[in-house]
């Protein structure tokens, strides 16, 4: 007899967390000024510029940023970038994309000989897009077939989206003698898949701290921000995609310049941006479910496999605050002069039941001035977060947070309060398990049955095609026999199957 099944070969691919790691990035910053007597803040960022796998091995390049404020003979400030390097070992052969992702947890500083020596540590988080083919069963011709097919949806890897693009900005900020430190960050908004491009918004924030005369309580810090829109090109992009995105600042390219004229500072800003979107496709395709033959026994072999079977990005924000109190000893708070750093540290990040729950600690470091001493002391405030938020999807990858509308102020002269919105932008997505038919042979011809009526009793849970399967008959030959039955049908109820072949015979 005739019988020949048809494969067709799909890719699925699947996001995997392999692992956590951390690496200590120390350096002494190059200070023109040696004699440094206080330290007002430091503050730290990370990127990875590169990363490759060999094996289960997997090289990774990345560099800290640096920013300190600090007493010398003057107010000062200095932006340093150093390179780390590191490897990590993964339990089994990386063969797929790599993606690399890290976050400054920690970061403090010490007056050492000659300079400032400061240290960060640097949590990295390497992931894996892995992808398998699977020739999948879509058809079969020949006699006496009976197939049940299904739609197989699953996601199959594209490629990486990758786009470098400036946002600039000139900000007015009345009179001001020198910028001392402009520190950026990214606020996401959106990230919008169409034909063949996509749709990026978000939010460019900027603390700028900068001396607004030549006494030492002239510091001061403000807070501006611009939105921006870009769009990157990628081939084979369409609505349904699944995009998941990383996006960073190239801190060490940022320049600054301003330009006072009648009394008006007007600062330039020139922040570099690079867009990261790993891109999946969503597809679908019509399978062999079951399958069976009257007169001949199959032997039949399933594969299990995972997918990602949905994403979508969610942005929103949440209002943060802290308090830290000085000593009862210390002088009072005269005047708080602003923020001069911001950390921010993503403990956790996961979806649990539909809910996405994020857990960190924005930490900022605020200068202030006391009259009775006529300095400038700094304190750092915790400021602890614990967000839900009702997703659709079971997994989470890369969070983007950052700080915008800061403010600082002093509550009864011992204590400084601050409070500000945190902006969240996630890629949540979801894993689903499938089961295809991979393998089907033909076996052995079935006995014949020589009993030419039957009555069958319906078992629970059972399906018109159980029934025809377990019968070895049709399905139209089922509802033939039996005009007055109901679908779906019910346990308990009772068939009449009759084989006019046999009884002909």
């Amino acid at each position: 007899m005739v019988f020949e099944p048809k494969f067709t070969k799909v890719v699925s691919s699947v996001r995997k967390n392999l692992g956590v790691m951390q690496t200590v990035v120390e350096v002494k910053l190059p200070i023109a000024d040696n004699d440094i007597s206080k330290v007002f803040s430091v503050g730290a960022k990370s990127c990875i510029v590169s990363s490759e796998s060999t094996g289960r091995e997997i090289a990774i390049v990345g560099v800290v940023d640096f920013q300190a404020v600090y007493q010398g003979n003057t107010i000062s400030a200095v932006d340093y970038s150093a390179e780390f390097k590191d490897k990590f070992v993964a339990d089994e052969i990386v063969t797929g994309e790599i993606i690399v992702s890290s976050n400054v947890i920690d970061v403090s500083s010490s007056i050492v000989s000659g300079g400032l020596r400061v240290v960060a540590v640097v949590e990295i988080a390497v992931d894996e897009i892995k992808s398998i083919d699977i020739d999948v069963l879509t058809s079969v011709a020949g006699e006496d077939v009976h197939l049940a097919s299904k739609e197989l949806t699953y996601s199959s890897y594209l490629g990486r989206a990758y786009e470098k693009f400036d946002v600039t900005t000139d900000i007015e900020l009345g009179e001001v003698k020198n910028v001392l430190m402009v520190t950026p960050s990214i606020s996401m908004y959106g990230v919008e898949p169409r034909e063949n491009y996509m749709v990026l918004s978000g939010k460019l924030n900027l603390d700028i701290c900068c001396q607004t005369g030549d006494n030492i309580d002239s510091i001061s810090t403000f807070y501006r921000s611009t939105d921006f829109t870009w769009e990157v090109a990628f081939d084979g992009l369409d609505s349904g995609s699944i995009v998941q995105s990383s996006v960073s600042i190239v801190t060490s390219e940022i320049k600054v310049s301003t330009m006072i004229d009648g009394g008006v500072a007007t600062v330039n800003v020139y922040a570099p941006v690079v867009y990261l979107g790993y891109v999946f496709g969503q597809n679908t395709l019509e399978v062999v479910d079951d399958l069976y033959l009257e007169n001949n026994y199959l032997s039949i072999t399933c594969e299990n496999f995972k997918t990602i079977s949905a994403g979508t990005s969610v942005a929103f924000k949440d209002n943060i605050s802290g308090t830290a109190s000085i000593q009862e000893t210390s002088p009072f708070i005269d005047q708080v002069l602003g923020v001069c750093t911001n950390n921010l540290v993503v403990a956790s990040s996961r979806v649990l039941d539909g809910i996405l729950s994020i857990e960190g600690v924005a930490n900022s470091t605020v200068a202030y001035y006391t009259k009775d001493t006529a300095e400038i002391t700094s304190v750092e405030v915790e400021m602890p977060f614990a967000i839900d938020k009702k997703v659709d999807e079971n997994e989470c990858s890369i969070v983007t947070i950052s700080l915008e509308n800061l403010t600082a102020k002093s509550k009864r002269g011992k204590e400084i309060e601050v409070s500000a919105e945190l902006t969240v932008f996630a890629d949540v997505y979801s894993k689903a398990d499938r089961c295809a038919i991979t393998q089907v042979a033909l076996l052995d011809e079935k006995e014949k049955d020589d009993c030419p009526l039957y009555i069958y009793v319906v078992k629970p849970n059972q399906t018109l095609w159980d029934i025809a399967k377990d019968m070895n008959v049709s399905q139209e030959l089922l509802l033939e026999q039996n005009p007055e039955m109901e679908l779906p049908v019910k346990a308990g109820s009772k068939l009449v199957i009759y084989r006019p072949s046999i009884a002909k015979f």
